[in-house]
């Protein structure tokens, strides 16, 4: 082989080499979505922004919600135990959405006789 053939290929493998480092860092760049069992974990940039929680619950919601540093934007209970946080509406799940009544049944409280929304799929 040629040194100016060797001379080629070192430069096509160092371009190689390059062109797949700059694909593992893009993947950590931008919003990632990973779709798990029983939620969905949104990551910019690499880091943990919010989970999607659809699963075992009685409501959708959004928790954590984090914001820039990793600052929590919203409270840890229900979801978590927090002892310096106040144990009031239960029902209050980080960020969700729901309406008071619809066609006489009740969204909003977690009574046994309330409705509950059912999440079916992600498009």
């Amino acid at each position: 082989m040629s040194l100016k053939t060797l001379r080629k290929l070192w430069i096509a493998l160092a371009l190689l080499a390059l062109a797949s480092s700059l694909r593992a860092a893009d993947a950590k760049q931008g919003v990632q979505i990973t779709h798990l069992d029983d939620r969905l974990r949104i990551e910019i940039n690499g880091e943990l922004f919010t989970e999607y929680h659809f699963k075992n619950t009685s409501r959708p919601f959004l928790y954590p919600v984090l914001g820039p540093d990793g600052m929590p934007m919203t409270r840890d209970w229900p979801m978590k135990e927090a002892d310096n946080e106040e144990h009031d509406h239960k029902h209050h799940r980080s960020i969700w959405f729901d309406h008071g009544e619809m066609n006489g049944v009740d969204f909003w409280s977690q009574e046994a006789d309330a409705g509950q929304p059912i999440h079916e799929q992600l498009t």
